[in-house]
């Protein structure tokens, strides 16, 4: 049990980490807090063992074509629908089997280099910052092989980079920090809710979770002593959350691999994780710690998701053109466009 709690404990530092990158784009931190309450609950009744978290690819994914507020609330909103139903009458892996799963790689590893973009852009931002979060970050990533590792170090030296020595090479003070609000039913906006940039933005998030979910939920359920992957459930848990989240205002909380998989009781592990992560977060915390942390000192975390985790992960799997043109159309624009062009050139392949 002892060895459950610590991986459950280690993955918070990673999920206030993600967090932070999430109310920086406009999300209500302690609105996910509901969402983590979700995932304690349906994840002890399914007994599924991908822990649901703040990401940094679907923050990423769901306010790359929307930046304003509600707009990227319903974006989530609207993904986590369809995520519910299918997950729920065990129609998503009928559904995932339909794709040819190279093209959902390929996806899925453009999204990676879409992650690695966003923090060299925060690099050209706030050189000092970013730089320095780049250059601990990765050697944290190098030496470790731990995401947790890395936030920590890519975060940490950000900030005090930023706070210390920003100012001598000419880089403007932080941004005001977002404030820790009550979380509130988002307003209904039906203009805003059928604009074009959110339902792009809800199928662009809808389609990374296809990939995600059998990624990561196989992942996890091969290393779980005991266990065998349940995509459904996943699927449920992963909707429900974020349909939770998205009604009061909070990011999107996706799968996302875990050390808690590997305790003698993941199923524990991961509910003691999701329950933690929904105090933490309704307290205020992720609010309170991003105060002091810059946006760019994420940095050099999303360019290790991104560059070293997310796209070596799934591009072994990216062997024929369908599957390149997946990657690449996915890297310039998002997932949605990237699967559709990719089954289209599989069609005429």
């Amino acid at each position: 049990m002892l060895g459950a709690v610590v991986a459950a404990l280690g993955m918070c530092a990673d999920g206030i980490g993600e967090g932070l990158y999430a109310v920086r784009h406009g999300y209500r931190g302690r609105a996910a807090a509901i969402g983590f309450a979700i995932a304690a609950v349906l994840g002890a009744l399914t007994r599924v063992v991908t822990p649901m978290n703040f990401t940094a690819e679907s923050v990423a994914v769901a306010t790359q074509a929307a930046k304003e507020r509600p707009q990227i609330f319903y974006i989530v909103l609207l993904a986590s629908v369809p995520t519910v139903v299918l997950g729920a009458t065990g129609l998503y892996e009928p559904l995932i089997g339909l794709f040819d799963p190279g093209v959902v790689a390929g996806a899925v590893a453009g999204v990676g280099v879409l992650l690695a973009s966003v923090g060299f852009g925060y690099i050209r931002d706030r050189r000092v910052a970013g730089g320095m979060s780049t250059v601990f970050g990765v050697a944290a990533f190098l030496l470790t092989e731990d995401l947790t590792v890395t936030v920590v170090a890519s975060i940490a030296s950000g900030s005090l980079a930023a706070h210390f020595l920003g100012a001598r090479f000419g880089e403007e003070p932080d941004e005001e920090a977002p404030d820790a609000e009550r979380p509130s039913l988002i307003p209904v906006r039906w203009r805003d809710m059928i604009a074009r940039p959110v339902l792009i933005g809800a199928l662009s998030l809808f389609a990374l979770r296809l990939g995600t979910v059998v990624s990561y939920e196989t992942v996890n359920g091969e290393l779980a002593p005991g266990t065998e992957p349940d995509l459904n459930g996943a699927f449920l848990v992963n909707g429900a959350a974020s349909l939770a989240s998205a009604l009061f205002g909070g990011p999107p909380l996706d799968p996302t691999p875990s050390p808690t998989a590997e305790t003698a009781m993941p199923v524990a592990s991961m509910v003691i994780f999701a329950a933690v992560m929904a105090v933490l977060a309704g307290a205020g915390l992720v609010e309170r710690v991003g105060r002091w942390v810059p946006l760019e000192s994420v940095a050099g975390f999303l360019i290790v998701v991104g560059a070293f985790v997310v796209l070596p992960e799934n591009v072994g799997d990216v062997e024929d053109l369908p599957d390149g043109v997946a990657l690449t159309v996915t890297a310039f624009t998002n997932p949605f466009y990237g699967i559709v062009a990719g089954e289209l050139v599989q069609l005429l392949h």
